[in-house]
């Protein structure tokens, strides 16, 4: 339970081969072949390897538990956090401090925009992320929907582009 609640945001890898190494459980092989197992698998990696290791030391029920033991501390925190929200939502300083993280996060989003630009060199690059933008920053499609009209399309252009920017330049 403790690792669940020091892993919440993705630092559960080094803290859980150092944990296991340290206190003997495992050899460092070990936990690398978990590892490789977990990220293997669909699904988030540390819920995947808190399987394998749950499983290694006390099959599916070392499994179950230990699955449990790693989200609840953070679902716990998520809806915690949740209900604050929901008490001090029509306070204007909480309103304010929300529209200061909106405007940080548009700016790291420009600034991520900026950083991925350099990958479109063609033209056809352009009209998939102007086609992606539109549909799910102005019409609002569904994600997931967008990625399986988006990609099929993307990767046939490509394609039939050449495959690469070089064969274009």
């Amino acid at each position: 339970m403790a690792v669940g609640a020091k892993a919440f945001g993705g630092t559960f890898r080094a803290l859980l081969l150092h944990e296991f190494t340290h206190r003997g459980w495992l050899t460092e092989q070990e936990y690398l072949k978990g590892l490789n197992w977990a990220q293997s698998l669909p699904g988030p990696n540390g819920v995947n390897l808190a399987a394998y290791l749950g499983w290694r030391f006390h099959g599916i029920f070392g499994a179950l538990v230990a699955v449990a033991s790693f989200i609840l501390p953070g679902a716990l925190v998520v809806l915690l956090m949740s209900h604050l929200m929901m008490s001090v939502s029509q306070q204007v300083v909480f309103q304010a401090t929300l529209a200061a993280v909106a405007a940080a996060a548009i700016g790291l989003l420009v600034g991520v925009i900026g950083k991925l630009s350099s990958c479109l060199k063609s033209s056809t690059r352009v009209g998939i992320a102007a086609a992606t933008f539109a549909l799910v920053g102005i019409l609002q499609v569904f994600v997931p929907l967008v990625l399986l009209l988006v990609l099929p399309v993307a990767w046939w252009l490509e394609q039939s582009n050449g495959g690469s920017d070089e064969h274009s330049a």
